[in-house]
């Protein structure tokens, strides 16, 4: 059984690049966007969350996660309106919404699966 989520970005005012995504649930550790060369602000001495466990030194796994999705929507404006669909085996769910919305939902599940100690808690949901 597949345990993969399709999250598709189409930009229906636009004329830009709409933008696919799969995360697959079962995936161990997060991993599912991350860049080659992270960018400084992953590092945990940026900004290190009060609760988190990992050394100062390390690059924080929720960070690395999004890194690629921060840069893909760069510049955009939240209230953009756009259609995301959401696909799963079981299910697709499309909505017309703002961007905000869509990416809201997108960065939880990506966040939830990485392997940030404290985050992970959040997968059962």
């Amino acid at each position: 059984m597949s345990t993969s989520i399709e999250y598709k970005f189409n930009f229906i005012e636009d004329e830009l690049q709409d933008l696919d995504y799969n995360i697959d649930t079962q995936h161990e550790g997060g991993k599912v966007l991350r860049t080659q060369h992270p960018a400084a602000w992953t590092l945990l001495k940026t900004h290190q969350c009060s609760i988190c466990p990992l050394k100062n030194e390390q690059y924080c796994p929720a960070a690395l996660d999004i890194e690629q999705i921060i840069d893909d929507f760069k510049g955009m404006p939240a209230y953009k309106k756009i259609e995301v669909q959401v696909l799963t085996p079981e299910r697709n769910i499309s909505k017309f919404t703002g961007l905000e919305e869509g990416l809201r939902s997108f960065m939880g599940l990506i966040m939830a699966h990485s392997d940030c100690p404290i985050l992970s808690k959040l997968k059962p949901m």
